[in-house]
């Protein structure tokens, strides 16, 4: 094994939302051949992998993201890592303080924290996409890598955002995800440019952002 990443690396094929497309490597040795077994795997035909620097996770939080409202938010883990580089042993939360109690120390204010600052992160996000499209997305997922503490010893979680993933994303734990995804994705196709008069009717603006979104609670 030569040249050792001091902080390791992740290698992610491109477009893929398996697990098992995701591999952890510690030294340019391990990423050279995790990149290469990525791309010959049987039925591979993605020409893109991305290469991620590794840090310190103490859970992960995905939201998932329709019409610019968070309707879910689940916190993940997984519990080891294989031989292989392969991530397994995958558990999952749906409450805030079930999350906190297992993976953060109990610390259900902190995570509280984690979520605002998720929140504010997903609206920039929305704000910068409104710059780029005129259409915005029906649904994303936003998946954030979560420490306790920050790295520079300061007070306060370490939040990253990992990725957002586009139409297609996986909807694990979100059994009313593909009726809302979908009827949102069925809205956008029929959206005209002029606002029918009907009441009852769910047209309306394309745009996601709103300075009042916030987390469905049904």
């Amino acid at each position: 094994k030569s040249n050792p990443l001091p902080r390791g690396a992740i290698a992610k094929l491109g477009y893929s939302w398996e697990a098992a497309d995701v591999r952890t490597c510690d030294n340019i040795g391990e990423l050279s051949y995790q990149m290469l077994d990525l791309f010959e795997q049987k039925g591979c035909k993605v020409d893109s992998v991305f290469i991620q620097q590794r840090v310190p996770v103490d859970l992960e939080l995905r939201m998932f993201v329709v019409n610019g409202k968070v309707e879910r938010i689940l916190y993940t883990r997984f519990r080891a890592v294989n031989s292989a580089g392969l991530f397994i042993d995958f558990e999952h939360e749906t409450k805030t303080a079930d999350a906190a109690k297992k993976w953060f120390r109990g610390d259900v204010p902190r995570l509280q924290e984690v979520e605002r600052i998720c929140f504010h992160i997903i609206d920039q996000f929305y704000k910068w996409m409104d710059t780029e499209s005129v259409y915005g997305s029906p649904a994303n997922r936003f998946d954030f890598l979560v420490g306790y503490d920050r790295d520079d010893g300061t007070s306060g979680p370490r939040v990253y955002l990992g990725e957002v993933g586009e139409l297609g994303f996986s909807m694990v734990d979100f059994p009313e995800g593909p009726r809302k995804v979908f009827k949102e994705v069925g809205i956008r196709c029929l959206k005209t440019t002029q606002e029918c008069s009907e009441a009852s009717c769910c047209c309306r603006p394309f745009s996601n952002w709103s300075p009042k979104r916030k987390r469905n609670e049904e």
